[in-house]
């Protein structure tokens, strides 16, 4: 049909909490505007943003343009303006980390996703933010500094203080990463790889913060 096609998408949530108001909607991150490379009409002229899908995968947005919350502004034209998004299962929030100036988790409500975000990691001191995600009961999962040559951090934020899971570990050097909680207190890392090297490709930290 065309409206599923992405020109750079850097990542998908989809909202399984039967609780919620937007329970099975699908929430996509493109980081970029769509080119002339895409290979359709819909990425030579998709407008960036977050794009929202209901059950059926009917899309929700004017066709083809992302929705930007209000009060956020993109000056970043690459893939890290929307690097990763995730679902606050507490929250009930959309968040998507923008890792440009400034660093942010940026959260808005889900059904509303236009409106006013609010970001999550102000003040914090993140230099960069690969990656996130959320825990259960709606802890923050932050992927720092991971990006040849520089080594990653992994952090939790509770209550906006920051706790260290591991910091500058050399496992990690690509800034292409995914976190996903396994809901016991551990962390799933996957981590782009071209070849087999001395960086994990795929890694499990546990609640003690155990490689």
């Amino acid at each position: 049909k065309g409206i599923y096609n992405f020109y750079l998408p850097q990542g998908v949530a989809v909202d399984n909490n039967p609780e919620s108001p937007t329970f099975s909607k699908i929430y996509i991150a493109e980081s970029t505007d769509g080119a002339a490379d895409g290979g359709s009409d819909r990425a030579d002229n998709q407008k960036r943003g977050i794009f929202i899908y209901d059950q059926t995968l009917a899309e929700l947005n004017p066709t083809n343009k992302g929705i930007i919350p209000s009060n956020v502004t993109l000056t970043n034209t690459t893939r890290n303006a929307l690097k990763r998004i995730a679902i606050n299962p507490k929250t009930n929030e959309v968040a998507f980390a923008h890792n440009a100036d400034p660093m942010a988790v940026w959260a808005v409500p889900a059904e509303n996703v236009g409106g006013e975000a609010k970001n999550l990691i102000e003040g914090l001191g993140f230099t960069s933010v690969n990656a996130i995600c959320f825990t259960e009961d709606g802890t923050l999962y932050v992927m720092e500094s991971a990006g040849y040559p520089a080594p990653g951090s992994l952090y939790k934020v509770v209550d906006g203080e920051v706790d260290t899971i591991f910091a500058s570990n050399t496992r990690f050097g690509n800034a292409d990463l995914a976190l996903v909680s396994d809901n016991r207190g551990g962390i799933w890392i996957c981590q782009n790889r071209g070849q087999l090297d001395t960086y994990n490709q795929l890694t499990h930290v546990n609640a003690a913060g155990e490689i």
